[in-house]
């Protein structure tokens, strides 16, 4: 996601089943920059958790071998000009636009602003997630019980 400077990125990240959102602040675009921050962000999840990826097929995302090999998440990419293909990150994002809209300066941001708005993202409940919240669902898929 872009902002209003050009060096201000968010790296959207979206579990498909669950809904589940991660993001991480990048400094730019360049693809070395986007593959350690997707290893570092679902590289900690559970294996059962990152399977595949699905990016556009921006310059950004040119090392995703070095990424499958890494943690194995295989990288599948979208037609040219079909957003629709990325149908789920397309609506998180326009979600995330809601708390961060795009005349929004990162630089006045902590990192921990973010994580807020990320976690009301990840702890609203939705329909299609019969009414859980993504973090819910994500635990279930897991077979994680949570505490209450």
């Amino acid at each position: 996601m872009h902002f209003r400077r050009q060096r201000d990125i968010l790296l959207t990240l979206q579990e498909r089943t669950s809904r589940l959102m991660l993001t991480r602040r990048l400094p730019g675009k360049d693809s070395a920059l986007t593959a350690r921050a997707i290893l570092a962000e679902p590289g900690g999840l559970p294996a059962e958790a990152r399977r595949t990826i699905t990016r556009d097929n921006g310059g950004e995302f040119a090392r995703h071998e070095t990424v499958r090999k890494r943690i194995g998440l295989t990288a599948y990419f979208c037609d040219p000009h079909s957003p629709w293909q990325r149908g789920g990150i397309e609506n998180a994002n326009g979600r995330l636009r809601r708390g961060l809209p795009r005349k929004t300066n990162l630089g006045r941001y902590a990192d921990a602003d973010i994580d807020d708005v990320i976690w009301n993202l990840n702890a609203t409940p939705r329909n299609c997630l019969g009414y859980r919240t993504p973090i819910e669902a994500f635990a279930r898929n897991l077979g994680v019980a949570l505490e209450m």
